[in-house]
């Protein structure tokens, strides 16, 4: 126990941990769902579920911060690849842009080596847009192909016309 954890409260999931004991609960859903209604009907409700997460997860942090910029979006950021979690190479940041790549993603190896890459784009990857909307509404968000395709790199770029 560290002094930031106080007594009897179990210790805090790093964001990868989180996120993998999330999913191998979700693959176990989202397979009887499959198999009760049809593969796209899973796949529907997933990306439902995974919507109201991210949604859940971007009013935890304005409880804690309610304004927020495409810098705060950065931070967030920054604590998801802590760590090592995910290599990010930051290409531009200012009042109404954020571009940023990903070199290296330890999500997308987990769920690889957990055989469920195709169910990790739809539980991390397709997560981020919902989380940036429900954060800052109105930024857009346009993502390469990802890591977890297959391809070498990511590249996430945010366009904010807010306040």
């Amino acid at each position: 126990m560290t002094e930031a954890e106080p007594a009897g409260r179990p210790p805090r999931l790093s964001p990868l941990d989180r996120r993998l004991v999330e999913m191998e609960l979700a693959a176990l859903f989202n397979a009887a769902i499959a198999e009760r209604y049809g593969p796209e009907a899973a796949l529907e409700i997933l990306r439902a579920v995974v919507g109201r997460a991210a949604a859940c997860s971007a009013a935890e942090i304005l409880r804690r911060q309610p304004k927020q910029g495409l810098a705060d979006l950065w931070a967030v950021w920054q604590t998801l690849g802590g760590e090592g979690r995910l290599d990010l190479e930051l290409l531009e940041l200012g009042p109404r842009d954020l571009r940023f790549r990903v070199r290296r993603c330890a999500y997308a190896e987990a769920y690889r080596a957990m055989n469920l890459a195709d169910l990790g784009l739809e539980f991390s990857c397709r997560r981020d847009g919902p989380f940036a909307q429900a954060l800052l509404p109105g930024v857009e968000m346009r993502q390469s192909p990802t890591i977890m395709e297959g391809r070498e790199s990511c590249l996430f770029e945010y366009r904010y016309e807010g306040p």
